[in-house]
């Protein structure tokens, strides 16, 4: 056991270094968030420039929704899903099969690594929200706490989900067409570009048989106080069984491209 937690305690520094070994790399991202920041609210406010509300959403819940699911959402997609078609690529999967510690746990560990990495990109969003007065404190102390619980979920379901659809590298060396279609897919499905309720009813219906919403626009939802103190913790309960369900499907999906694996490189 104590093994198995040093070798991912080392997984989750690798990443962390291997993101900030790259320090222009990492400079350019925070300022693109920040930038980013800047334009989300510029627009905001000027759709909500003739009107008090859309759709029963004030324009400082647009604004504020926004900022927050652009600096959750720095974290959960990032650019590179998972370290892990390189890794086959480049033949080093021989190695990470022949450690103590699985192979999905490793990338698991990795991700969170380089998620650390990008919690600068995240903060300097908040900064820039802050600074244009574009977020404000929930109104109720537990929401705030469910909120930080729920974005640990989320977070948690996304990386699992990105390294699932990472093993497509098992099966073809050039993943780039899959992980445009998921990356479009995930970051519409869970409330990073525009929030939810937005959108037509029967869409919604689709979603919420869907776990993206879970990654980003629920722990909004919570932070908000668009949902009650019961429901908030029903949907708490809902991420933490979509993330068995998914460890699971993982754990299924990489038992079968381990036996298809073709080491290349090295």
């Amino acid at each position: 056991m104590r093994a198995a937690l040093r070798g991912t305690a080392a997984m989750v520094r690798l990443g962390a270094q291997s993101a900030l070994h790259f320090r222009v790399n990492v400079g350019i991202s925070v300022v693109g968030a920040c930038l980013q920041a800047v334009l989300l609210i510029v627009v905001w406010r000027n759709v909500y420039a003739n009107r008090q509300t859309v759709q029963g959403v004030g324009v400082d819940i647009a604004v504020q929704y926004a900022i927050l699911s652009l600096a959750v959402a720095h974290l959960a997609l990032p650019f590179r899903l998972s370290s892990l078609p390189e890794r086959v690529r480049q033949g080093a999967i021989a190695t990470d099969v022949i450690r103590p510690i699985g192979v999905t746990s490793q990338n698991l560990a990795h991700s969170v690594g380089e998620a650390a990495a990008a919690l600068p990109g995240s903060v300097a969003v908040l900064i820039v929200g802050c600074a244009l007065d574009g977020i404000s404190a929930p109104r109720d102390l537990w929401a705030a706490g469910f909120f930080v619980l729920s974005v640990g979920l989320g977070l948690l379901m996304a990386w699992t989900m990105n390294l699932t659809v990472s093993m497509v590298a098992f099966w073809t060396t050039d993943t780039r067409g899959t992980f445009y279609i998921y990356r479009t897919l995930a970051t519409f499905c869970s409330g990073a570009i525009v929030p939810l309720w937005f959108i037509p009813e029967w869409l919604a219906h689709m979603l919420n048989a869907l776990p993206f919403r879970l990654q980003i626009f629920a722990p909004l939802e919570i932070w908000f106080g668009q949902v009650t103190y019961d429901h908030s913790k029903q949907l708490l309960i809902q991420q933490a069984s979509w993330l068995a369900v998914l460890f699971l499907l993982l754990h299924l999906v990489a038992r079968r491209a381990l036996r298809v694996v073709v080491v290349n490189g090295g």
